[in-house]
């Protein structure tokens, strides 16, 4: 489904992921994941030493579980789960260096959640609608803000995995 797959590109770049539900994000978005993993190049695995980092890094490794439920959600399950995630967005404190970039993220989810829950996706009309949410959601995960989220993670949270 492409909305979980979606959200699950998103989600992952913010959590570190596992190739799992990266390889499920990516049958979806291949071109988003690829250029994700093409501009981070070299970078650090090693988890970072700052505290507001550390915490950082501790909060989003939730995203990875949201992207697996993600993943494997039913038409019916998506709703709450896309809250569930708008919600763990807003409770992150990021570091100030990708505070920006974390907003327009979280706000992409925010309003992806907002589309899910608000249209019938049992009817052409909701699906149609769904799927522009998410094509809109995956332009924000895969344009510079939702890069250089990922980047950070990666470079600073420890991801032994990147999103290739």
């Amino acid at each position: 489904m492409l909305v979980a797959a979606a959200a699950t590109v998103a989600l992952t770049a913010c959590g570190g992921g596992d190739g799992g539900s990266e390889e499920a994000a990516e049958s979806t978005s291949a071109e988003t994941s690829s250029s994700a993993a093409s501009s981070t190049g070299a970078s650090s695995s090693a988890p970072s030493d700052d505290p507001a980092v550390a915490q950082f890094c501790t909060q989003s490794a939730q995203f990875e579980e949201l992207g697996n439920q993600l993943t494997a959600a039913t038409p019916e399950q998506l709703p709450g789960l896309l809250q569930q995630a708008a919600g763990a967005f807003d409770a992150v404190q990021p570091p100030a260096e990708i505070a920006g970039p974390w907003t327009t993220v979280g706000d992409a989810v925010q309003a992806f959640s907002d589309t899910a829950n608000s249209v019938d996706a049992t009817t052409p009309e909701g699906q149609q609608q769904l799927q522009a949410a998410a094509q809109q959601f995956l332009t924000v995960a895969s344009g510079p803000d939702g890069t250089a989220v990922q980047e950070f993670s990666q470079q600073n949270c420890g991801s032994a995995t990147p999103t290739s």
